[in-house]
């Protein structure tokens, strides 16, 4: 796609483009235990692609235990990959919530502002 990013929502009927250079994941509202099985499946296919993974966070307002190790484990599963994973933007929710379950240098989230 000559370098272009795939914008998709975390719909679980979506599949990622293996082509594209970057894949992008446009995270929104809620990343809770509700969301996760159907988050869950979008980011596999995402791994199962090639290229880098972009991930947009701005837009999340409530994340609970269950949502941050889903990210945790994407996180982890992407570097065994060689995969990069990058953060387009995170909500001060999201931050607050990794940090205050000791995850954000794992989401890479430790340095954002």
């Amino acid at each position: 796609m000559n370098g272009e990013t795939e914008a998709m929502n975390h719909d679980p009927g979506v599949e990622p483009n293996s082509s594209a250079d970057a894949l992008e994941l446009d995270l929104e509202g809620s990343l809770t235990i509700a969301e996760v099985g159907g988050l869950q499946q979008v980011l596999l296919n995402m791994l199962n692609g090639t290229g880098s993974i972009n991930l947009r966070g701005g837009e999340v307002n409530r994340v609970d235990g269950a949502g941050a190790q889903l990210l945790a484990a994407l996180m982890k599963e992407a570097a065994q990959r060689r995969m990069q994973v990058h953060w387009i933007d995170s909500s001060t929710a999201l931050r607050t919530a990794a940090a205050q379950l000791g995850l954000d240098r794992a989401l890479g989230l430790d340095a954002k502002a």
